[in-house]
């Protein structure tokens, strides 16, 4: 039996709580410019992609943290009636926040966390 740690990941999980969380599939297809198809069958395999998670953030404001790990990964989020913060600075977290799950993706793929 293998301890959970903060890096354990569930690719099903993470598609769970990506359409559980937008609202409208066809908003996430136009954002990543792919047919709502695409997302339609992305959504039977539960493979969703890395840069699916970061588009399902912009469009409901929750961290991608959440979505990768649920509620242990989850850091405060949007509230609501909360001011957006400019665009500059969402882009800045939002590269900040593709560098730490590169590194945590990096680490799972080279077989650190066992399930």
């Amino acid at each position: 039996m293998s301890k959970k740690t903060e890096l354990d990941f569930s690719r099903a999980d993470c598609c769970r709580r990506i359409f559980e969380a937008v609202r409208r599939q066809l908003d996430l297809a136009r954002m990543l410019d792919v047919t709502p198809s695409a997302i339609s069958n992305t959504k039977k395999r539960q493979q969703c992609s890395l840069e699916m998670v970061v588009a399902a953030s912009m469009l409901t404001g929750q961290p991608i943290e959440w979505f990768l790990f649920g509620e242990q990964g989850k850091k405060g989020g949007a509230t609501p009636g909360a001011q957006t913060p400019p665009l500059q600075k969402q882009i800045e977290r939002l590269e900040q926040t593709m560098r730490q799950m590169e590194q945590r993706l990096d680490l799972l793929e080279r077989g650190c966390c066992s399930e």
